[in-house]
């Protein structure tokens, strides 16, 4: 399959029809910029899909407001209003954003899948 287009993206995620076809198309290039044709093989599509609908996901949520990724809530109290947020649940960082979002998760997935299929066994 060639590279993702905005209608392949819509498709898969329907989620997202209301969505500017140009800044889709704008994320599902930059999305591609970091899936590897050679690495990702017959994964690649759904690696660029499931990136590009985090990235706009995250655009969504920016645009409400909402700029900065947070963890799981682990407390909360209504007097005086507080809020604690455990610690990214992912190691990396860039894991740790992917993770904050169901495409982002999805994303992961699929790397792993990329990444088992290269580890090589030795005797």
């Amino acid at each position: 399959m060639a590279e993702p287009t905005v209608d392949d993206l819509v498709a898969r995620y329907p989620e997202f029809s209301k969505a500017d076809p140009n800044q889709v198309g704008l994320l599902i290039s930059e999305a591609a910029l970091e899936v590897d044709a050679g690495a990702w093989g017959k994964f690649r599509c759904a690696g660029v899909m499931a990136l590009a609908a985090h990235l706009l996901a995250l655009a969504k949520q920016t645009a409400k407001g909402a700029a900065a990724a947070s963890g799981q809530v682990t407390g909360k109290k209504a007097g005086d209003v507080q809020l604690n947020y455990a610690a990214a649940p992912v190691a990396a960082l860039a894991d740790a954003l992917l993770a904050t979002t169901v495409y982002g998760q999805r994303y992961l997935q699929l790397r792993g899948l990329v990444a088992f299929g290269i580890r090589v066994v030795t005797p």
